[in-house]
């Protein structure tokens, strides 16, 4: 069965190793990865079109969003907002999944669990079938070349 995925990773995160890589043949993979010299308001901004560009990017199956080890209040609330539209996006697509992936300190970690958690109670109390997972993995690996996948800046998407 083939699956998609819409993945953000913010300046400095990595791939997560339990995630599908994207040139394998049965996924689909849409990527948003944030540059080096580029403010929270500016990734957000491209994330929020990547995560609505419904005549680009296909339902997708599975979100993904890869924090780095920042914990500033635009790191956070960046991430909600975005955690937010993926939610949105995902809740079209049956029993679809939000992954919400954090590397960095153990403070870092925990603003991340009390996110998680706080989403996923208000997913619970609307009666959504997303499910958002809370993901603490340190073991993770530089992000995959593109090759056979839909890249915000290959394909200028986003």
């Amino acid at each position: 069965m083939s699956r998609n995925f819409l993945v953000v990773l913010e300046r400095g995160s990595r791939w997560p190793t339990w995630l599908e890589r994207p040139d394998e043949e049965s996924a689909e993979t849409w990527l948003v990865a944030q540059q080096a010299d580029e403010s929270c308001r500016e990734f957000e901004a491209r994330g929020f079109d990547l995560v609505a560009a419904s005549d680009v990017v296909a339902e997708p199956d599975h979100a993904v969003l890869v924090c780095n080890g920042e914990h500033g209040y635009d790191d956070l609330a960046m991430r909600e907002n975005l955690l937010r539209a993926m939610i949105g996006r995902v809740e079209t697509s049956r029993n679809g999944q939000i992954s919400l992936v954090v590397d960095g300190s153990s403070r870092t970690r925990q603003l991340g669990a009390e996110m998680a958690l706080s989403l996923n109670q208000e997913l619970e109390e609307t009666s959504s079938l997303v499910r958002l997972r809370f993901r603490a993995q340190p073991q993770t690996i530089a992000p995959p070349a593109m090759s056979g996948s839909h890249s915000d800046l290959d394909s200028n998407v986003a």
